[in-house]
């Protein structure tokens, strides 16, 4: 229940930073959602596959897999570039390194740890932090709306993590005392005490 009131709160969260000022859903806030939804899918996947196999070796075959198919695509449905500047060559080597190779492993060797739900709520503060560097280093616009969105955010991962106080163990040793059930020796006094109190046979 806990983690559902979590996810709510990011979705509240994650509208008030990306949709614009109406609060109303693009062409693009549609795909978005759309890629989401799979995106959480492949979330829900990882952790499944991350606990009974290698995450790195899991890794490895996921992006092998990946660039066939993507490399068939290309091939199909778009041109084949004549030149490569060296800005993005630059970039392609970042994509292809930091933000697939590096992130996507350390991902899926952290869910072999932890449960889905919270890979989740920490994957989607990327809407919260790309505004707080947008802002930072591009000069983004800065609102009120966009600020309440990022605490909603925060205060989502906090729900999630925090874990509530259990019955101390010294309660949970007395009411075990109370329901134990007497042992042998008490068994013993108890038959003797019968014996005791027992009425001579006429």
């Amino acid at each position: 229940m806990k983690s559902f009131f979590a996810g709510i709160l990011v979705m509240i969260g994650i509208g008030l930073i990306s949709l614009n000022g109406s609060l109303t859903m693009e062409l693009g806030d549609s795909l978005s959602l759309g890629f989401a939804l799979s995106y959480a899918i492949f979330v829900v996947m990882t952790g499944i596959f991350a606990v009974k196999c290698n995450p790195i070796g899991m890794s490895f075959f996921s992006y092998l897999g990946t660039g066939v198919l993507a490399i068939i695509a290309a091939l199909l449905f778009e041109d084949i570039p004549t030149a490569f500047p060296k800005s993005g060559l630059l970039s392609l080597l970042y994509l292809a390194t930091i933000s697939t190779a590096v992130a996507f492993t350390l991902q899926n060797v952290a869910q072999k740890y932890t449960s889905d739900t919270h890979t989740a709520i920490l994957l989607s503060t990327e809407s919260l932090f790309a505004f707080i560097f947008g802002v930072f280093f591009y000069g983004d616009p800065y609102t009120t709306r966009i600020l309440i969105g990022g605490i909603v955010v925060f205060s989502a991962i906090i729900l999630s993590e925090v874990k509530f106080k259990k019955p101390s163990a010294k309660k949970a040793e007395n009411s075990q005392e109370v329901t134990q059930p007497p042992d042998e020796m008490e068994e013993i006094i108890y038959d003797m005490l019968a014996i005791e109190v027992k009425e001579p046979k006429l």
